[in-house]
């Protein structure tokens, strides 16, 4: 059993923690199910950074403040023995902490004193310094390597577009909130809002003084796309040149991939291009010794999904080859190993996030970890960490448990898990355990991986409930990842089935591909066949059915019930129904060259044969549709058309609408907590569960 942290653990935990010890078998059985209230008392790690000596990590967790319906995320701490686990410092949200090259420092980005800032603290002493004072919270904060500056990025605001002068209310007046005008075709983003009008710059601050300097200008984003993320700036071992990642074309809105590896002068801001191909090159690391340049990327052939490779260079730009152009998955986050002879990547492969290592000769990556996940949800990736040992840090969790921080190191044959979490929830409720099993899909063969969360205390000579819960993206991938979710679901009496049908990440680009141009289509019969395989076990009651899906799942639970008739209900989360609205109406205009063959002008019949829409003259499924109001990833108006679109054809449907909330509904604790009581109360009501 995963190790807890003796801080905030109840009397009954110990007591509970006690009586597993003389008795595992005669506890467990008492434990209840996984509940949706258990969101308030979930526990999740990420973002571990091994201080470079190896001795100590230090991690961001996140618990739920259930007064304040908030998340909150502060620093902790663990030796690399797994002794004095300990919250780091009290109170605020802190995130991105990283260690200085000697490991007497961390820097991080906290709240403390308002407006998101990034702070410094001494190891040895615990003092703290606030260390900028830009206008827009930083982002990608990266040591120099002597330890004295740290550059990050931050966007650099400007004025709102005016087109009208405002009319000045009278004395006394209480008007309305004025108009606001764009001219941006990304004016939106989902989970930010109406974006302010800006570009993300980079800087570099000096530790002693904090005095801060804007190294580039100009009308682009450093960090690519669409100036959303923080482009992770990157230093030359001799400390005169920073690396980025750059879109600087003047159509980076609409081919927002194409980013560039670009050299910053840390004296001059002079902005030099070392990659000038169609493709996105990103995460630019130079090596220890200064010979090479590493990133991440692919020469774009506008497939709907592709491998993203990793490539060196020479630290001026030339001999460019690709190291992983053998290896059939993606790989990213490239990290050099201390003496320049290879890079450790992460990677996802069939199911499993990995840290793996590459020689500088390339070839197909050496595992060195396994098992990386969130301890949220099922989904793919979680970051990780490396000391100058080579020792690797990372989360940890497997689908029957929420996990903890975990090391390991090439040549070990186990991680060593120093820090777990969830003493509450673990003390209290019972996991349903996982299986993985692969299908040869009914279309034509093609084998597809399953798994399936069984209740706890599963009887086999029983028949269950089955809920066939399906993943976004669609270009994503589930994995035997905790899901409290769906482990909530087994908890109230379904077997839960999770599929990664084609489409998927982590089989390659041939399976991945699948579904280019074909979106959704026979993706469907993928998930039927794996629904199919469960039911020849003998353990479930076919007269109750049920699917449900988010984003990308949400397009194939109402593609799915639009075929066939016998799901006994359905829970379709913020989908897209109509391709061409949503194209128009979505933060991103995205794939009309690479999920479409071209704009809808010019496809109509391929956009409408695709649109769940033009197939709802044939569900009779009762639907529960549910999304975010400010969800702008796939907007309201799609779950409306389906929903009215249903109750136009008699279709028994309800639309949950839940305030505030961005794509996902995960924003506020208490609303992620009502989406899974909905979602359970939904299949409840239609013969789910019974006394």
């Amino acid at each position: 059993m995963i190790p807890c942290s003796a801080s905030r653990v109840p009397l009954s935990y110990l007591a509970v923690l006690t009586a597993m010890v003389l008795s595992p078998a005669v506890v467990q059985a008492q434990l209840r199910g996984v509940m949706p209230r258990d969101a308030l008392v979930h526990e999740t790690a990420s973002d571990v950074q091994i201080a470079p000596d190896g001795r100590q990590l230090v991690y961001v967790r996140q618990n739920v403040d259930s007064l304040r319906d908030k998340r909150l995320r502060t620093l902790w701490t663990v030796n690399a023995d797994g002794s004095a686990h300990r919250q780091l410092l009290p109170g605020s949200n802190e995130t991105a902490p990283r260690w200085s090259p000697d490991g007497t420092q961390l820097v991080f980005r906290s709240d403390r004193e308002g407006g998101a800032q990034l702070w410094t603290m001494q190891v040895a002493s615990g003092a703290l310094k606030r260390l900028t004072s830009v206008a827009r919270g930083p982002l990608g904060a990266a040591w120099s390597p002597d330890g004295k500056q740290i550059a990050f990025t931050s966007l650099v605001p400007e004025p709102a577009l005016s087109i009208a002068q405002q009319i000045a209310p009278p004395a006394g007046a209480t008007w309305a909130p004025p108009a606001r005008a764009f001219d941006k075709l990304i004016y939106r983003f989902d989970g930010a809002g109406e974006l302010e009008r800006g570009w993300s710059q980079l800087f570099v601050v000096d530790v002693a003084s904090g005095t801060t300097r804007q190294l580039t200008k100009g009308a682009y984003h450093v960090g690519g796309g669409n100036g959303r993320g923080s482009g992770v700036p990157s230093w030359s071992p001799d400390g005169k040149t920073i690396l980025i990642s750059a879109n600087r074309r003047p159509d980076y809105e609409i081919e927002s991939t194409d980013t560039e590896v670009m050299a910053v002068d840390v004296v001059s801001g002079d902005v030099r291009a070392l990659t000038t191909r169609f493709g996105p090159d990103n995460r630019p690391m130079m090596s220890p010794d200064g010979q090479w340049i590493a990133f991440t990327g692919y020469d774009d052939r506008r497939l709907g999904y592709q491998n993203h490779e990793l490539y060196v260079m020479r630290a001026d730009g030339s001999a460019r080859r690709s190291l992983t152009a053998s290896y059939d998955r993606s790989v990213g986050s490239p990290v050099w190993a201390p003496d320049s002879r290879g890079l450790y990547v992460e990677l996802n492969n069939e199911g499993e996030t990995q840290v793996g290592y590459v020689p500088l000769a390339g070839g197909v990556p050496r595992t060195i970890a396994r098992h990386l996940g969130n301890g949220q949800t099922a989904y793919e990736g979680s970051g990780y960490s490396v000391s100058r040992a080579g020792r690797v840090a990372f989360v940890t969790s497997r689908g029957n448990h929420p996990g903890g921080v975990a090391t390991a190191a090439i040549g070990d044959s186990s991680p060593k898990v120093l820090a777990g979490m969830n003493a509450v929830l673990l003390a209290n409720a019972r996991m349903g355990e996982v299986e993985m099993f692969w299908t040869p899909s009914s279309h034509d063969g093609w084998r597809v991986q399953s798994w399936l969360i069984k209740p706890p205390g599963f009887d086999a000579s029983k028949k269950y409930p089955i809920l066939l819960e399906i993943h976004g993206g669609p270009f994503l991938g589930y994995g035997d990842r905790f899901d409290l979710e769906k482990q909530a679901l087994a908890g109230a009496g379904y077997l839960v089935l999770y599929v990664n049908p084609r489409g998927s990440t982590s089989y390659g680009e041939k399976f991945a591909n699948g579904i280019h141009h074909d979106y959704p289509n026979f993706d469907r019969l993928d998930l039927e066949s794996a629904v199919d395989a469960v039911i020849a076990k003998g353990i479930v009651d076919t007269t109750r059915l049920y699917v449900a899906g988010g984003s990308g799942g949400g397009v194939l639970t109402a593609w799915i019930t639009s075929y066939t008739h016998r799901y006994r209900a359905a829970v379709v989360e913020y989908p897209v129904i109509n391709w061409t609205s949503w194209l128009w109406t979505a933060d991103t205009p995205r794939g009309t060259t690479t999920w479409f063959p071209g704009a809808p002008w010019d496809h109509e019949a391929q956009y409408a044969k695709r649109s769940p829409l033009s197939r709802v003259q044939f569900v009779k499924t009762p639907t529960m549709v549910l999304t975010g109001e400010l969800d702008y990833r796939t907007p309201m108006s799609e779950s409306e058309q389906w929903y009215s679109a249903l109750r136009f054809r008699g279709v028994e449907a309800v639309l949950v609408k839940v305030p505030g909330e961005p794509h996902g509904i995960r924003e506020s604790p208490s609303h992620w907590l009502q989406k899974m009581a909905y979602v359970q109360g939904w299949l409840d009501g239609h013969g789910g569960r019974q006394p």
